[in-house]
């Protein structure tokens, strides 16, 4: 169920809001205990996750609301991309079994601390000091070659 599927008219009435609610906790609550991800531990892949609660949705609803993500281009396009990933599951679920399933990669929170992105780690320090003081070396060989009077040795 997606917000914008609720008139807007009728979405601020108690007796819609509050029901639609309710489900879209209910669902993301049974998403947390029904969902299981090949190798990964349930209590590391719900790490730093908690219950929303009415405040915390309501606290959210009313933010969409005010920044008017629901008339934004990327929302529009959910539909498109949902309706898209159904079709690609439908062609691909007949040529796969489970062993061929597709890998699909986690987003997670803490995806921006993996190795490969940390740039700031000693190890990356030290790789970079070692480039910076080659670097300032031959720069400082080619102009006192160059002040010298000597060739041209840029190569």
């Amino acid at each position: 169920m997606r917000a914008r599927d609720i008139d807007l008219e009728q979405a601020i009435q108690p007796e819609i809001y509050e029901p639609t609610r309710a489900e879209i906790i209910d669902q993301l609550g049974r998403a947390r205990r029904e969902v299981e991800v090949k190798g990964v531990e349930p209590d590391s892949l719900w790490e730093g996750w908690s219950d929303v609660s009415n405040n915390d949705f309501d606290a959210a609803a009313s933010r969409i609301r005010d920044k008017g993500w629901l008339e934004a281009d990327w929302y529009n396009g959910i539909t498109d991309v949902i309706n898209m990933g159904m079709q690609l599951d439908d062609d691909v679920a007949d040529d796969l079994d489970e062993e061929d399933a597709l890998q699909v990669q986690q987003q997670r929170a803490d995806t921006m601390f993996q190795e490969k992105y940390n740039y700031l780690s000693e190890g990356r320090r030290a790789e970079y000091r070692a480039w910076k003081d080659a670097t300032l070396m031959r720069i400082a060989e080619l102009s006192a070659s160059l002040e010298a009077g000597g060739s041209n040795d840029t190569q």
